[in-house]
């Protein structure tokens, strides 16, 4: 049976993956200085996930393979969304946002008594990290009003 703070872990690496993805998928749709943020923003939450993995091979367990229900559902429905709507730039921010406030809700309430403390201080820095993206995504969404 794994232990409550792997499976702590473990979701935060989906997590992070999926918004990795979320933002890889954006950065592909996307043109000019949004695609450049989409594109740091998904390596960001790669080095996020490879970290939270690392974490759980610190505490001796492999992380759980990867694809979420949640995260194939929500990259099936930011495809159709983007293919239909008309202000593409706007719905690839929605869905990043959507991904990253999950995230980011999800770091900064997760238990963590039964987590290393290398592991909490980690997660609070990779919760800063999330709150300054929405804030960069926020930004780029006064851009595109503005244009």
């Amino acid at each position: 049976m794994r232990p409550q703070a792997v499976i702590s872990l473990d979701e935060l690496t989906e997590l992070a993956n999926d918004s990795a993805e979320a933002y890889a998928q954006a950065a592909d749709w996307a043109s000019g200085d949004l695609c450049g943020l989409f594109r740091l923003l998904a390596g960001q939450r790669r080095a996020m996930a490879e970290a939270l993995a690392g974490q759980i091979r610190l505490m001796g367990h492999a992380a759980r393979e990867r694809d979420t229900p949640s995260g194939t559902a929500h990259r099936l429905m930011a495809r159709l969304k983007s293919s239909f709507v008309a202000d593409h730039p706007r719905a690839l921010i929605e869905e990043c946002e959507r991904s990253d406030t999950t995230l980011a809700h999800r770091l900064i309430t997760v238990d963590d008594r039964q987590l290393p403390p290398d592991s909490v201080t980690m997660i609070r820095a990779f919760h800063a990290e999330a709150v300054a993206a929405l804030g960069q995504l926020a930004a780029a969404r006064v851009r595109l009003r503005g244009s």
